[in-house]
């Protein structure tokens, strides 16, 4: 920041020139957008965006909103800003809050229910989800519940491994034999964020 000032005080001279308090702000602001700037460059390029993604990225900007508003140590022309973003985010959230976001959300292997806000993590909305899933989705009772999911395919080209997958099978071989799909979906933990989610679909439907 200092050498992106000094470069255009060099290059306007007096018009440019900042005092200690204005250049102090500004690298209070750049700071504080920092977050934003990373959050925006990573949906922008993820190969596959989902709602789940989305969400896991505006909790952790909500997070930094609420940070800066609540810190002691911030000037309060920032915690101003924070605040009225703040209301903005509580909006926004108040909109996307329903039963079908959650269901898209958990749906993502990335996200499950471990990773997904708490404001949206309700736990009549799980219900309902199950409730959705079984009523629609279901075939004979989940005949194929034990059925192993198949192995996923990794980046360099390997599977997951030996062990893994044998603590799958064993996971699931402790389960009820009434356990629907969704609570064995969201038994295992979830999978890396760079995964590709349509590929894991694919292996896993």
């Amino acid at each position: 920041m200092e050498t992106i000032i000094r470069k255009y005080e060099e290059l306007l001279g007096s018009r440019m020139l900042l005092s200690s308090p204005e250049k102090n702000a500004v690298n209070i602001m750049h700071a504080y957008l920092e977050p934003f700037y990373k959050t925006i460059n990573n949906i922008c390029t993820t190969k596959v965006l989902t709602i789940g993604l989305v969400l896991f990225f505006m909790d952790h900007i909500l997070e930094m909103i609420a940070a800066c508003r609540d810190s002691r140590h911030n000037p309060d022309w920032l915690k101003a800003a924070a605040e009225q973003m703040a209301i903005k985010a509580r909006n926004y959230n108040d909109q996307i809050c329903n039963v079908f976001t959650y269901m898209t959300a958990i749906l993502d292997p990335r996200i499950k229910v471990e990773l997904i806000p708490d404001s949206i993590n309700l736990e009549n909305y799980l219900e309902e989800a199950r409730t959705h899933f079984i009523r629609n989705y279901s075939t004979s009772h989940f005949q194929s519940v034990t059925s192993s999911y198949a192995a996923q395919e990794l980046e360099d080209g390997g599977t997951v491994s030996f062990a893994e997958e044998i603590a799958r099978k064993k996971r699931r071989a402790s389960m009820s034999s009434a356990t629907d799909e969704l609570t064995q979906y969201l038994s295992e933990p979830p999978a890396p964020i760079s995964t590709d989610v349509l590929e894991w679909w694919k292996v896993n439907s």
